[in-house]
This record gives C-alpha cells, sequence and structure tokens, in this order.
C-alpha cells in the first residue's frame, strides 16, 4: 500500500509542479462524481492541500439521468465529504430536458451543464480553481476519438492539463489501473456508473473495443503513443498560434461587441494552413 501510495503522490506532485497548476492559496473546487477517478482526486487533493497550501471543496451534480442510481452517487459523494469534513457544493440539473431543448448528444449536453454548475459555484463562492479527474486513459481515447473524426491539431491535442488557468487536471499523467490501484491498497470504496459501459457511446466503444484490439495487435503502449502525440501536437499548435499572433493582427481591421472583420485582401494572400488558423 505504502508503495503504491507514494508513486501516485508522487506521480500527481510532479504533474501539479510541471504544469504550475497551484499557487499557496488557491480555492479549489473538486468536482467529485462518485466514480473512481473523482474518488482518488478529492483524497489526493486534501492529501496535498497543507503541502500546497490549498483551500479544497467538493462540488457535485445529479444528472438525474439513472434514477435511483443518480441520487444514491448524491448521497455517496455527501458522505464522503461529511468524512473528509470538506464543505460540499451540489445541485440536480435536468440533462434529458436541456438535451431536448438544445438538440445536443447527451454527452455534449451533460458536459455543458456541468461545466456551467462548476463555473457558477467557483463564480459565486470565491473558487479561483476547479480540479478535474481526467486521467492518460481518457486523454487518449479521445485523442483517438478526435483522430478518427478527422479533428485538426486542436482535436488530436487531446486533454489539456491546465486551460484557461482555472481547469486543472492533476490526475492526467496517471493511467486508470493505476488509480484503481491506489484506491484499492488504500481500502477507498467508489460508485460505478453503469453507462460507462453502453456501447452506444462511441467513448465506450473506443475504450472497451478498439483500444484493447490495438493494443494486442499493433502496439502495446498505444496509451503512452497517443497521450505522446496529444503532447508534442498540444505544444506545437501553441507555438504555431503564438507565431502567427502578427499575421492575425494584419488580417483584422477591426473587432467590436465580438465580432470580427478581416482585411479580405490580405487574408486572401495567406496559405490555405494559416488561413484556417486565422478562422479559428
Amino acid at each position: 500500500m505504502i508503495h503504491i501510495e507514494k508513486k501516485i503522490l508522487h506521480t500527481v506532485r510532479e504533474t501539479i509542479s510541471a504544469h504550475r497548476m497551484f499557487k499557496q492559496g488557491d480555492a479549489v473546487l473538486v468536482a467529485v462524481s462518485g466514480g473512481p477517478d473523482s474518488i482518488a482526486l478529492v483524497h489526493i487533493i486534501f492529501t496535498l492541500a497543507v503541502e500546497f497550501s490549498l483551500r479544497p471543496a467538493i462540488a457535485h451534480l445529479n444528472h438525474c439521468l439513472r434514477g435511483s442510481d443518480s441520487d444514491r452517487d448524491a448521497e455517496f459523494v455527501a458522505d464522503t465529504a461529511r468524512q473528509l469534513g470538506a464543505p460540499i457544493y451540489s445541485d440536480r440539473k435536468d440533462v434529458f430536458g436541456f438535451q431536448q431543448s438544445h438538440r445536443l448528444s447527451l454527452e455534449e449536453a451533460a458536459r455543458m451543464v456541468r461545466y456551467d454548475f462548476y463555473n457558477a459555484v467557483a463564480a459565486e463562492y470565491g473558487f479561483n480553481k476547479i480540479a478535474l479527474g481526467h486521467h492518460s486513459d481518457d486523454n487518449a481515447e479521445l485523442v483517438l476519438i478526435n483522430l478518427l473524426r478527422g479533428s485538426g491539431p486542436l482535436g488530436l491535442s487531446g486533454i489539456a492539463p491546465v486551460r484557461d488557468g482555472k481547469i486543472v487536471r492533476p490526475l492526467i499523467h496517471l493511467r486508470r489501473s493505476g488509480i484503481l490501484d491506489y484506491l484499492a491498497a488504500k481500502k477507498m470504496p467508489y460508485v460505478t456508473d453503469t453507462s460507462n459501459t453502453d456501447p452506444a457511446f462511441i467513448r465506450n466503444k473506443i475504450r472497451h473495443h478498439l483500444i484493447p484490439a490495438l493494443q494486442t495487435a499493433y502496439n502495446p503502449k498505444i496509451i503512452e503513443s497517443l497521450n505522446r502525440l496529444g503532447e508534442i501536437v498540444r505544444v506545437e499548435d501553441q507555438w504555431f498560434d503564438q507565431a502567427l499572433e502578427p499575421v492575425f493582427e494584419q488580417c483584422v481591421l477591426s473587432k467590436t461587441d465580438g465580432k470580427i472583420s478581416l482585411n479580405l485582401p490580405a487574408f486572401n494572400e495567406l496559405p490555405k494552413a494559416v488561413k484556417r488558423r486565422v478562422v479559428r
């Protein structure tokens, strides 16, 4: 138990430092669904809170998609907060209704409602960081999904360790298997979302069928390879955006009320790849 805990905490410390996720005194809202990733995250954040001078709290959103199971998860997270002595902010949202009214996929609707909730809590109660439990398997799955969709560099870069200086993912360099080993060693319970095995969702097809097939037949380290691809693309994409900033400014005539007017003669002279970035 001591070995796996030290290994996990060491990796998370390095991740926090490498990506400058926290500074002293940060108020951190930890998103907790009750699943293994978020339970590991919240225990790790509370373990490291004194070391990094953090003020953590828990946020849980009941998506109301799985009936009594959703209510069970909410109660489980509330129990976790009580055990940790942590402040908790929770709410219920009709994600299915939001999906229907906005004509979105269920995954996209859930994501939008969830992030709106986290941002609203952070704004109202003064949290300057929101910690999410994504890990390297999640990142590999997203890179592969976006590759299959024909995405450009932004999609292939995967999940950013830090987004907008606010969203942080301290577990992003951990494997799912390592997180489960950590929970088992610490004898920490968690809940299981049955939708994570539903083949109707493309991510589940990728996770349970395509990636195992790639590991068996082509590359046993496909998770690591996809994460490396994402990191390479992310860093290069950021550099290109910075390098092309003067070109963007030359093409812009005005910026008013969120609307941008382009200098079309200058824009039309640009190479196709640069045009795409200017528009983006």
